[in-house]
């Protein structure tokens, strides 16, 4: 189903059937898009985009498994925890970039070239201030830091990371309306 943004680059054609029915179909009318880089840059780019989506899942699921005193602090944990809608949306971009062949409807284009810098953003910020949280603890706690506790501060650290170099590297999602 299309969104409303969407239904104004379709139109709806009817075509007879053998039994003499009316079978309505959806015609795309709208603009095509491209990529604004190569198609080598491009897989360059969905790769990479799969091997940190994939470090972002293992580093953002690790941590919750392990029994650690700085994952109940709710200032570390819940930003950690919203790190999932980013992360969705990033490993949605990376299976759009895998999938993607040119041209590009508009809905298309805009679902990779739009929620790539959005989730990096998003993750950016949530694993910052995660990182931050867990930072104050590791400074202002008095109770001394488990093992689960350092992984949790190590996951955190790769997870920030992992967010910056997405973060970099949305320019390479973007498109260019084709002529």
């Amino acid at each position: 189903m299309l969104s409303k943004k969407y239904v104004k680059d379709y139109e709806i054609q009817y075509a007879k059937t053998s039994k003499g029915r009316l079978k309505a179909r959806a015609v795309y009318k709208g603009g095509y898009y491209s990529f604004s880089v190569t198609d080598e840059r491009l897989r360059k780019t969905a790769k990479l985009f799969a091997v940190l989506s994939a470090a972002s899942w293992i580093m953002f699921l690790l941590p919750l498994f392990v029994l650690s005193r700085v994952a109940r602090i709710p200032y570390v944990i819940i930003p950690h925890a919203c790190l999932f809608l980013p992360l969705v949306g990033v490993s949605s971009v990376t299976v759009s970039l895998w999938t993607a062949k040119a041209p590009l409807t508009r809905e298309k284009s805009d679902h990779i070239s739009r929620r790539a810098p959005k989730s990096a953003l998003f993750m950016l910020v949530f694993s910052g201030i995660a990182a931050l949280g867990y930072l104050i603890q590791l400074f202002q706690g008095n109770e001394t830091m488990t093992s689960g506790d350092f992984i949790f501060g190590f996951c955190e650290a790769i997870l920030l990371a992992v967010s910056c170099m997405l973060f970099i590297t949305r320019k390479r999602t973007e498109t260019t309306e084709m002529k």
